[in-house]
């Protein structure tokens, strides 16, 4: 598993995949795809049949843009990547087929369990972690998702409450758990 940040961004445009690679799914959540667009096409060219799969709650006009301009509509797929929603898709796959798989490391790691419980083999899925200052908050007052900067003052943006961030990674939301800060 590499980190993004610890290693060059060369390492991802340096990627080797075997010669005789029918397809790459590329999974990875909107803020890289916008981020680093450059580096998902030169992966793109080395491989033609290349799908993105994006992990995002909607479509933001950005991320449309972004995907107008350089892919094919075709190319890509948005949605909240949910564990059984990956295992009928990745079931679809043909033997031939890798992953690449873009992300936080809590989300990789459950990406890449779905992936060898489907059946890839290890050496077909390649794994780069993320690490940024966000975590996904989940806010226990109001429901509200958003992202959280690390070390800032935890305040929900919907309801204005102060939360306790925890370090229990949420799989039902998709997100950490922001608790009500009762020592306000």
């Amino acid at each position: 598993m590499l980190y993004l940040s610890s290693i060059p961004q060369t390492a991802l445009k340096e990627l080797e995949f075997p010669k005789n690679i029918k397809k790459v799914l590329i999974f990875v959540e909107e803020p890289f795809v916008i981020q680093q667009v450059d580096l998902l096409k030169d992966i793109s060219r080395k491989v033609p049949n290349t799908l993105f799969h994006i992990k995002a709650s909607s479509v933001s006009i950005e991320l449309e843009e972004v995907l107008s301009e350089n892919f094919s509509k075709l190319a890509a797929h948005i949605s909240e990547c949910t564990s059984s929603e990956l295992t009928a898709y990745l079931q679809r796959e043909k033997i031939g087929t890798h992953l690449l798989l873009i992300g936080p490391k809590e989300v990789v790691n459950d990406w890449e369990k779905t992936g060898t419980k489907v059946g890839f083999p290890v050496d077909a899925i390649h794994k780069f972690v993320l690490e940024n200052n966000f975590k996904q908050v989940f806010c226990a007052k109001c429901y509200h998702k958003h992202k959280q900067r690390l070390n800032e003052c935890n305040h929900c943006p919907n309801c204005l409450t102060q939360l306790s961030i925890s370090d229990h990674f949420s799989k039902q939301h998709s997100a950490y758990l922001g608790y009500i800060n009762l020592e306000e």
